[in-house]
This record gives C-alpha cells, sequence and structure tokens, in this order.
C-alpha cells in the first residue's frame, strides 16, 4: 500500500500511480493518517467513515437553507438509510470522500448568493479539482453538481454560467492526470475503459438497492422525525419531497 510504504508524498503518488487504477488523491489523503496513527486498517477506515460524517453535515446544512429542521433531518437520514453509503462509510475505498467532496461542492454552490463571492469560487475550484482527482469517474459527479447549480438560476443563464465557471478546475485535473491514467492501465493490463456491458441482473441489483427498500426506508424516516419533532408537522410535506429526493 503506498500510504504504508511511501516516505514522503511525491512517493506515494508514484506508488499510487504505479500499483493502483485511480487518481492518487485518496492515497495522498491517507498517508498522514498512516504516519499519526499507523497502517493498519482500522486507522485507515477512519477517514471514510469520517468523511461520511462530515458529508452529512454539510448536506443537512445545505437543506437547511430551504427547509425547516425536520424535513433536513429526514433527507438527511433518507441518505444515511441506504445500504451503499453505511456500507461505503466503512470501507478503505474512495466512496466516503466522494460523497464529501459531492456534498461540499453542492453546499459551496450556495455561499455568498446573488453577488460575486472570491471564497465560493476557491472553495468551488478546491472541490471540482478534488472530485476529479480522487476517481477517474469524479468528473460524472462534477457534471450532475454543474448541470444542477446552473440550472438553478435558469433563466439567468449568464449568472449560471458565472457560478459554475470555477469547477472548469475538475476538468483541467483530469486532463493533467490523463497520461497517468493510460499508464495506470498499461502496467495493471486492465482495459481503459473496463467497465462491463450492463446487463439485466445489475438492473435488478440496483433496483432492489435504491427502489425496493427505499420506500420502507424513507418511511421510516419520516415517522422518526414525525416523533422526534412534533411541532413542525407542518413542514412535513417539504420533509416528503426532500426524503424522496
Amino acid at each position: 500500500y503506498a500510504p504504508r510504504d511511501a516516505t514522503n508524498p511525491i512517493e506515494v503518488a508514484r506508488l499510487a500511480l504505479r500499483y493502483d487504477v485511480a487518481p492518487p488523491l485518496l492515497h495522498l489523503t491517507l498517508w498522514p493518517v498512516a504516519q499519526v496513527a499507523g497502517s493498519l486498517p482500522p486507522a485507515l477506515r477512519s477517514v471514510s467513515l469520517v468523511s461520511v460524517a462530515l458529508a452529512t453535515i454539510l448536506l443537512y446544512f445545505l437543506l437547511r437553507r430551504r427547509f425547516g429542521v425536520a424535513p433536513s433531518a429526514a433527507g438527511v437520514l433518507a441518505v444515511l438509510s441506504n445500504s451503499l453509503v453505511i456500507t461505503h462509510a466503512l470501507e478503505l475505498r474512495s466512496y466516503g470522500l466522494w460523497l464529501l467532496f459531492g456534498c461540499g461542492f453542492a453546499w459551496a454552490l450556495g455561499l455568498d448568493p446573488g453577488r460575486p463571492s472570491r471564497r465560493r469560487d476557491v472553495a468551488l475550484a478546491i472541490l471540482a479539482a478534488s472530485l476529479c482527482a480522487l476517481h477517474w469517474f469524479g468528473v460524472t459527479s462534477l457534471a450532475l453538481l454543474v448541470a444542477g447549480g446552473f440550472l438553478s438560476q435558469w433563466p439567468r443563464w449568464r449568472e449560471g454560467l458565472r457560478l459554475v465557471a470555477p469547477a472548469a478546475a475538475g476538468p483541467v485535473v483530469l486532463a493533467l492526470l490523463l497520461p497517468a491514467m493510460v499508464r495506470q492501465f498499461e502496467y495493471s493490463g486492465t482495459a481503459l475503459f473496463w467497465v462491463p456491458s450492463l446487463s439485466f441482473a445489475q438492473v435488478m441489483q440496483m433496483a432492489q438497492l435504491f427502489w425496493i427498500r427505499l420506500p420502507i426506508a424513507v418511511g421510516l424516516v419520516l415517522l422518526l422525525a414525525y416523533q422526534l419533532f412534533p411541532r413542525f408537522t407542518r413542514d412535513w410535506r417539504p420533509a416528503a419531497r426532500v426524503a424522496g429526493v
């Protein structure tokens, strides 16, 4: 493992690009943790757990910009009830950080609304670059977030473009890493586009994860929110909308 064997961040990046099939940001994040707490799996897995926890906090404050306490809490609990989120919070993989950077980007879109903001631009640029330096498919999440940010300003499309313009840092980072990506797949012998064709079994598995269990989980979340925050029952419809999203 690069965080265990490397002696400096440059060596971490070199080993990650040599032996992994992903950008080096995950290994660069884990390396200082390994220096302080050791490279045993529980210490390194804590990065995923902390990332998911921070992501849910950002998600809550993001929802609070539009909704009350009860629907915001329901929205967060709806996300946390997904089995994939629970699994990724305990794995030594990039998905916890991926969720954190995605929620962070969405939260940063709302900083200093309605006016130019240097801190918003810097935050969006850093988070966009982080998404693309974490996983080769991070750019897909960034594209969806950028589309949402742009459409939120419609029909004021100029303001929408100005809002999401700092996200161009992500594709720039991805372009700089493309030669490394090609070398990674040459080293590993993995096809460059290694995702298999979509099968009926995969469709059924996704349906089970996201649709069959989700209504039950959402119902429990809304019931819990209703019991915990009875005085916010006037926000029941926004809660249902947020949890549904």
